[in-house]
């Protein structure tokens, strides 16, 4: 307005304008807004900008106050930052109604009291930062729990002692189970590595043992006809080409001496019950039989892997062959006593 002595008109040289404007996103989730108020109003001392939705708009959320914002969602308040804040007494419970809260920074105030439980039951808590208070008491056993699970990082250095011990010992024991865990782990290691030492060695001993007696029996064995070796055998029936026979001993297969002399040649079947001992006593009793129509021994194979008999090669065809009347043009003669 004009003054009494002013010789000129009025003068207009500010004026307000006021627009209503939707805001963008949605307002911020109901019980974070009454929980965030209710600390405001009963504990702490409003910061410079909490007033309206503390989350919305996002650029201007309440400072201390992080929020996750989601689309088709209403945002939820995941982080709350009150370090040195000047605050006292003990820790509100409101607090337990933010379930969203990932981080808590109660840092550097004066509260007193004992740590709340209800903290342990924020599923979503991952960080809880109590450092620099007065808090006395023993930490909760659901909290700890959560601690040594590694769901919960949790840091309460410059309270009582009292407070910070049962942590403190709690971190200790976890190292502890750990190397105790490397020691019996080493040990029933080292434990089945000298069972396997001990096993393979008595393993070796039965087989050296085996070994020693078969090597016995054969130097045992002492006959007239030829000794011949594995190779021998295998040249003798040109690689076991040909099979003339088969018995409870093993295959029979044709074979040839150096000087083209045909013989059959019985080598000892795998799956044959047959021993070495039984082999020796075998070849002792063939050796001592000498009957016109009874097949000569011309020689054996005693290796160790390896047993054959090498007899005469019946070119007439075997007893079997004329008692079954596949051969009939020739005549056994047997004189009886």
């Amino acid at each position: 307005y004009a003054s009494a002595s002013s010789t000129r008109p009025y003068l207009i040289n500010a004026f307000e304008s006021f627009d209503l404007r939707p805001m963008e996103g949605l307002p911020t989730d109901q019980r974070d807004v009454d929980t965030i108020e209710d600390i405001k109003r009963s504990v702490y001392k409003a910061k410079g900008n909490w007033n309206g939705d503390p989350c919305a708009p996002k650029e201007f959320a309440w400072e201390g106050v992080t929020c996750s914002y989601d689309a088709s969602q209403p945002p939820r308040i995941v982080l709350l930052n009150l370090s040195s804040s000047s605050l006292n007494d003990g820790i509100p419970a409101s607090i337990a109604n933010l379930t969203a809260l990932t981080t808590l920074d109660l840092s550097n105030n004066n509260l007193t009291g004992m740590i709340p439980t209800f903290f342990a039951e924020l599923s979503s808590l991952k960080l809880l930062i109590l450092t620099g208070n007065k808090l006395i008491g023993t930490i909760p056993q659901h909290l700890c729990d959560k601690v040594q699970n590694a769901t919960l990082s949790l840091s309460i250095d410059g309270n009582h002692e009292q407070c910070s011990h049962v942590l403190s010992r709690k971190r200790k024991f976890i190292p502890v189970a750990i190397v105790a865990s490397v020691i019996f782990v080493a040990l029933l290691g080292i434990c089945i590595l000298l069972w396997r030492i001990k096993r393979r060695r008595k393993i070796s001993a039965s087989n050296d043992l085996t070994k020693k007696q078969r090597k016995e029996e054969r130097n045992g064995l002492k006959c007239k006809s030829h000794r011949f070796t594995s190779l021998e055998i295998r040249n003798m029936t040109r690689n076991f080409e040909t099979t003339i026979g088969k018995g409870g001993f093993g295959i029979v297969y044709l074979g040839y001496l150096n000087d083209g002399t045909q013989v059959a040649v019985k080598v000892l079947s795998q799956t044959s019950s047959q021993g070495a001992k039984q082999f020796q006593v075998e070849v002792e009793l063939l050796e001592s039989v000498h009957h016109r129509n009874v097949i000569s021994l011309i020689g054996y194979c005693d290796a160790e892997h390896n047993l054959a008999l090498v007899y005469e090669y019946m070119h007439q065809g075997t007893l079997k062959d004329h008692l079954s009347g596949l051969i009939t043009k020739a005549y056994l003669i047997y004189q009886i006593a």
